[in-house]
């Protein structure tokens, strides 16, 4: 079993970590100070299927001497949260001087970074730890679990990756078993947050519903963790899908790819059994998953890939789990705490948890929800820490289960014939309410799939309202002064700045009382386009992400325009997909005397 399971465990069985039950006070032979002095400080171990976790000899001392003691040898991380070295009892005798201690630790022990420290035994999780000094150690992990046995023997079903960044940890497995799973922002002293990610963007491998919480075409569907957890025996059944992987790292930035079949059985009666399920059939789709750990850690950006490998289309419906740890542990047990999530399209404030509710989705994507390990902690508070998940498909619905879960299902991820669909949610990490929040509006804009943009210039001048999204033209507007007789020339940019090839159509107004107008394609081109712009037909099709056109606005100011007078034309940009995704620029043509 992979090591964040163990973890999950020792945690649900309410002692914190292993060995962080409430102790008793510490024994009346205590030492006042002790240094590790092996593994070295920064020490760093990777454990991998072909570099298992090793065993490495712990040396330190005490002082003063005290003939008789025991000690506890601990690797801290986040408050009141350590793993003890080598196992629960603990209680290493000093040697017969008193003064030194040896003992074996495998290199699996620290998870993520983690402080050694050896105190006296039985020291209580409340009490100083500052006088106990040694090693900042890391561990990391990139392993697989494969199938032991049977006819699909070797085959893989799931991984366990732990990346430790300049300024977060985090840990991954396959999207039935964890997803992005856990996640702390990591100090430099070798101290942590507690977790605030805790299981995010999985669909769950354990059949505790009514249906999968994955289905293809309206059938319960399964990739390979779910799979090989239906039932007892069917990690053997025919067509058990293969998961692949990879993890890199390079510049501080870590990838995982994961790609997985996804199968169903051929009665779709759930909980599946041996005698409903026999064999896996394909559901003709693939699932294609990519996660780019970036900022130090900080932020982790999900991107799923649902690719019809048959040539047909398909509907895919998927429960995204969400998950905050919500845990405290003030004196070494385990305290829940109240989880605060904020739907900034229903309210500005954090809800706590009052029963099990389904809430509507936004309107459209990119949107964010918001949320807090503990919504009595100050904003910039050590222990507990703030996020966001960031998506540009939005959530149909919103299902809190409770104070520390919820999930985020949108409506069918439809998957043309042949093609595929692409899914993001992306996530922070933080302790300061300002900086979450502009992570998550610099993700909302990276993700957006439909993002027109406009902008708008005079004469040789430079061009006003790039990345400035608005409907009034405001802070992308030019103005002209021109006499009777003249015209006043304004050059619009249309460009795509969304994620997706779209359609974009330009609107804008005619000829007003004194004032002439014209629309013309093209930087210097001489095309009428003035009527299909006034009656808001003018198409662009088949922008690329990035793509732009140019058009130019003509106003002439007739013989009958009167002194002083200002007159405005709002030109909007329209996504052709999703019409609520809209432009606007903005010019000005004011009337002087010659």
């Amino acid at each position: 079993m992979v090591r964040r399971v163990v973890i999950l465990l020792t945690l649900l069985a309410g002692s914190g970590m292993t060995a962080v039950a409430v102790s008793g006070p510490a024994s009346a032979t205590s030492f006042a100070s002790s240094n590790i002095t092996s593994p070295i400080d920064g020490k760093h171990y990777l454990i991998t299927d072909a570099h298992p976790a090793a065993n490495v000899v712990v040396h330190g001392t005490v002082s003063p001497p005290t003939v008789g003691a025991t000690v506890d040898i601990r690797c801290y991380g986040p408050k009141g949260e350590w793993q003890s070295v080598p196992g629960p009892a603990s209680g290493i005798p000093l040697d017969v001087t008193g003064t030194s201690f040896a003992v074996s630790m495998p290199t699996n022990i620290p998870y993520g970074t983690c402080r050694l420290r050896a105190v006296p035994h039985g020291w209580s999780a409340a009490s100083p730890i500052a006088s106990y000094t040694g090693p900042r150690l890391t561990t990391e992990w990139t392993t697989t679990d494969r199938i032991a046995s049977g006819p699909n023997a070797g085959k893989v079903f799931d991984y366990y990756v732990e990346f430790v960044g300049a300024h977060a940890m985090n840990d991954f497995s396959s999207i039935n078993r964890g997803g992005f799973w856990d996640s702390r922002v990591q100090y430099a002293n070798g101290t942590s947050s507690n977790y605030l990610w805790y299981g995010n963007a999985r669909l769950r491998a354990e059949p505790d519903n009514s249906r999968s919480p994955l289905q293809v075409d309206g059938r319960n569907a399964f990739a390979s963790d779910a799979a090989d957890n239906l039932f007892v025996g069917s990690e053997n059944n025919p067509g058990f899908p293969k998961l692949t992987f990879s993890a890199t790292r390079q510049a501080g930035i870590a990838t995982i790819h994961e790609t997985v079949g996804i199968v169903r059985c051929p009665a779709d009666t759930f909980p599946a059994t041996a005698v409903t399920c026999p064999r896996f059939r394909s559901t003709g789709i693939r699932l294609e998953r990519t996660i780019v750990i970036t900022d130090g850690g900080l932020q982790v950006r999900v991107s799923d890939v649902w690719r019809s490998t048959d040539h047909k289309p398909h509907a895919v419906s998927a429960d995204y789990e969400q998950s905050v740890e919500g845990y405290d542990r003030p004196t070494g047990s385990t305290v829940e705490v109240q989880v605060g999530v904020k739907q900034p399209w229903l309210s500005n404030a954090y809800a706590a948890f009052i029963s099990d509710t389904v809430y509507p989705g936004p309107a459209h994507g990119p949107a964010s929800i918001f949320v807090r390990d503990n919504t009595l902690a100050s904003d910039g508070d050590r222990d507990f820490a703030r996020g966001a998940i960031s998506f540009d498909l939005a959530p149909k619905v919103v299902h809190r289960t409770e104070n520390r879960v919820f999930f985020t299902r949108p409506a069918a991820i439809k998957v043309p014939a042949g093609g595929s669909r692409l899914v993001r949610q992306f996530y922070v990490v933080g302790t300061s309410q300002a900086t979450v929040n502009a992570k998550a509006a610099a993700n909302e804009e990276r993700i957006n799939p439909y993002r027109p943009d406009a902008l708008i210039r005079k004469g040789a001048g430079g061009f006003v309202g790039n990345r400035v999204y608005n409907d009034d033209g405001a802070h992308q507007t030019s103005s002209l002064i021109r006499s009777r007789g003249s015209s006043a020339t304004f050059l619009i940019k249309v460009q795509n700045h969304g994620t997706t090839t779209d359609g974009l159509t330009v609107a804008g107004p005619g000829a007003a009382g004194g004032f002439g107008v014209k629309y013309l394609a093209g930087a210097t081109g001489t095309r009428d386009i003035t009527t299909a712009v006034v009656n808001g037909t003018y198409r662009l099709t088949k922008l690329a992400p990035g793509a732009q056109r140019l058009l130019r606005l003509v106003v002439t100011v007739q013989g009958n325009a009167g002194i002083a007078a200002t007159h405005s034309w709002l030109v909007r940009a329209t996504s052709t997909t999703d019409g609520a995704r809209r432009d606007a620029v903005q010019a000005k043509v004011s009337v002087v005397a010659r």
